[in-house]
């Protein structure tokens, strides 16, 4: 066999379904055509929840990834993919440091992914007063690199930006409280790097991008001390402990599986309609339940007919007066289905499911 240009071109699984290790093509038809389908793409903060099912999306596709993580909030070990026949490469370091290092000049990266950001309703606590500035910073940085290097900049944003509660369309109005929390500073960080991007473009016209805006993202690998309810109702039914709700349990979300995320990312970035720069929800409307039915839904998967409870709690209580809850927001996602002719369709039971069987496996049977 000959010695493949990237690593995995002759072994990939969708590379053989298709028959182009069979191909009669001459060997300049060849090269161009694995240059113009197999991408090279940048994943920042791709050890992390949705980071790394990201990663597994574009590599799933033969795609070669490369992620850099600074590993402070990383959902998965940095060697998950070591048997990955080379899709998908590491490297634990900052933004910072990876632009001024020499992978990033040797290297041309076709699409860069930015995903690096602190995450979750307590997560994001401990970094009161120093994420707007590393936010803001890190997407100029990434967005500067990908003007000078010609690569799609996709940047994953955050349903925070809009601020309030209600059905919420790419171009619904922006509307912050009057009293400042830290949650403010993150949905008000993110949206302030959303407009450097969005007017950029207009003045520049080598950047191409897209921004993506997930609603209420869960499932496997999600980590409990962010503040997600979801693997703390999962670990909390595990341990036979009662499930803990924040105030009444009557708050709605539309949950949204990280795999589906995933997909909705990939099909931005390869769309067939040559869509570009453009603003985009994700979420999944069908999965809209309250915490309470969550909660339900949840012990079923765990608990079978076995006993459980809810436990209401006051979260300010557990995660100190900076807490703030999140408002109840609802995707509207007519555009991605117009544009792409595709939604999210992961539904709740089988999230409940796949994350359980995450924690299960990870924690034994016991």
């Amino acid at each position: 066999m000959r010695e493949p240009k990237f690593p995995g071109q002759y072994r990939g699984r969708k590379y053989k379904k298709k028959g182009y290790h069979k191909t009669k093509m001459s060997t300049p038809k060849r090269d161009k055509f694995f240059k113009d389908f197999f991408k090279n793409v940048l994943v920042t903060g791709g050890l992390g929840f949705i980071g790394s099912h990201v990663a597994e999306a574009f590599a799933d596709h033969q795609h070669q990834v490369t992620i850099i993580d600074n590993m402070q909030n990383n959902a998965v070990p940095k060697n998950l993919w070591k048997d990955v026949n080379g899709f998908i490469q590491v490297y634990p370091m900052s933004i910072r440091k990876f632009l001024s290092s020499k992978k990033s000049k040797d290297t041309r990266f076709d699409i860069i992914c930015h995903l690096a950001a602190p995450v979750g309703p307590v997560g994001v606590l401990k970094h009161a007063g120093d994420m707007a500035p590393a936010i803001i910073e890190n997407t100029v940085a990434l967005r500067d690199y990908c003007i000078e290097t010609g690569a799609l900049f996709i940047n994953v944003s955050t349903s925070e930006v809009y601020g309030h509660a209600g059905e919420l369309k790419e171009e619904s109005e922006k509307v912050f409280p009057g009293e400042y929390q830290v949650r403010t500073e993150y949905g008000a960080s993110k949206m302030a790097a959303e407009i450097a991007i969005v007017n950029k473009a207009r003045v520049d016209d080598r950047l191409k991008y897209h921004i993506i805006r997930p609603f209420n993202v869960a499932g496997a690998r999600q980590q409990p001390d962010g503040g997600f309810v979801l693997p703390r109702f999962i670990l909390q039914a595990m341990k036979g402990e009662p499930l803990t709700v924040y105030g009444n349990g009557e708050q709605r979300r539309g949950f949204t599986d990280a795999r589906d995320v995933a997909e909705g990312i990939y099909r931005i970035a390869f769309n067939k309609k040559d869509v570009i720069n453009e603003i985009w929800n994700i979420g999944n409307v069908n999965n809209v339940k309250t915490i309470n039915v969550l909660a339900a839904l949840v012990a079923g998967e765990v608990c079978g007919r076995g006993p459980w409870s809810i436990k209401p709690v006051n979260p300010k209580t557990l995660h100190g007066n900076l807490f703030s809850e999140v408002p109840e927001k609802v995707p509207y996602i007519y555009k991605l289905h117009k544009y792409l002719r595709w939604q999210p369709n992961i539904p709740i039971l089988q999230i409940i499911k796949h994350a359980a069987a995450y924690w299960k496996n990870k924690h034994g049977k016991n």
